[in-house]
């Protein structure tokens, strides 16, 4: 069967709507589970681990397109 090229805006549309379900999924169990609001939580976060976690955030979200680059 032959399909249009997936392309870089694909992929990183496929990242995008992963890391959107990630974070709704996150903040929805996080938030319930520890009984805090959104403004709350960002507050208590270490600085050093949300640099971090901001950058994997990223990576993960690019991860379609980094895979797909070794793969082409």
């Amino acid at each position: 069967m032959v399909g249009h090229p997936i392309t870089l805006r694909d992929r990183l549309g496929v990242g995008m709507g992963a890391l959107g379900c990630l974070l709704i999924a996150e903040f929805g169990a996080v938030l319930q589970l520890r009984g805090v609001s959104v403004a709350e939580y960002v507050a208590t976060r270490d600085p050093i681990a949300d640099t971090v976690y901001y950058a994997m955030l990223c990576v993960f979200a690019v991860m379609p397109w980094l895979v797909a680059r070794d793969v082409s």
